[in-house]
């Protein structure tokens, strides 16, 4: 879910602001997202964010889309339930919210890839 702030977000990236969305963070909170969230319910852990693609998807009345990725190295482990995009390295404006069904477990030795896609378009 894109939050109030998000929205506030893209109107200035519209208006010719452009406002960072350049970290991912992870967290533990199972509450259900809701527009006004101002930051995840249990941050875990943040990772800087790369613009992985910019794209038209093709499909009827798409505008365009983006990806943000993060990987989260072996060594940083943190089992995690909830993801958003945000505008800082520390506190910042969250962008969106996802809140999985069942929590992501971050296995031993493993890195974890988190790739957020946002479409545009028109209803």
């Amino acid at each position: 879910m894109i939050t109030n702030n998000g929205l506030n977000i893209l109107r200035d990236m519209i208006s010719g602001t452009n406002p960072s969305l350049e970290y991912i963070a992870i967290g533990t909170s199972s509450a259900v997202a809701i527009a006004t969230d101002t930051a995840l319910g249990t941050e875990v852990n943040r990772g800087s964010a790369i613009n992985f693609r910019k794209y038209n998807t093709g499909i009827l009345n798409d505008v365009g889309a983006f990806t943000k990725r993060v990987e989260f190295p072996a060594t940083n482990r943190n089992d995690f339930r909830e993801v958003g995009i945000v505008t800082a390295s520390s506190g910042g404006t969250l962008f969106n919210r996802i809140v999985n069904a069942s929590s992501t477990t971050h296995a031993a030795n493993k890195r974890i890839r988190i790739d957020i896609d946002l479409q545009i378009r028109r209803p």
